[in-house]
């Protein structure tokens, strides 16, 4: 990525992600099986969400895509319906792309969020 692209990059999150809003951290790792696992570490709110979401789908997109992509949310404390609906594009967009997102070890709380916004059938 040429150092033009990294500042337009860098502009476009913080445009989107707000002043005071932090962003959650994405781990990508392509096991030997060649399934693709992507951590995300943070709170996931209405004030990250479309970050998040751009993030996991740039992410997603420079990938070649396993039948299941699994995003590991154990570093989720919390999650809003904000989050929820950033996750469920997430999900179509993965979907569009021939692959299925696996939601994996959510603690209660952003798991009962994550059911209650309809996302059940995708948690593990």
């Amino acid at each position: 990525m040429s150092v033009d692209n990294q500042r337009i990059s860098a502009l476009r999150h913080r445009v989107l992600l707000g002043r005071d809003a932090v962003a959650p951290r994405i781990t990508n790792r392509t096991l030997v099986t060649g399934e693709v696992r992507l951590r995300v570490t943070g709170e996931i709110d209405r004030d990250n969400a479309p970050a998040l979401h751009h993030r996991l789908c740039d992410v997603l997109d420079r990938v070649t895509l396993p039948p299941t992509v699994t995003l590991d949310l154990s570093g989720v404390p919390l999650s809003d319906t904000a989050g929820a609906r950033a996750l469920a594009a997430v999900a179509e967009f993965a979907r569009s792309r021939g692959s299925r997102l696996r939601l994996a070890l959510a603690s209660p709380l952003v798991r009962h969020t994550l059911t209650v916004c309809g996302l059940g059938p995708l948690l593990e």
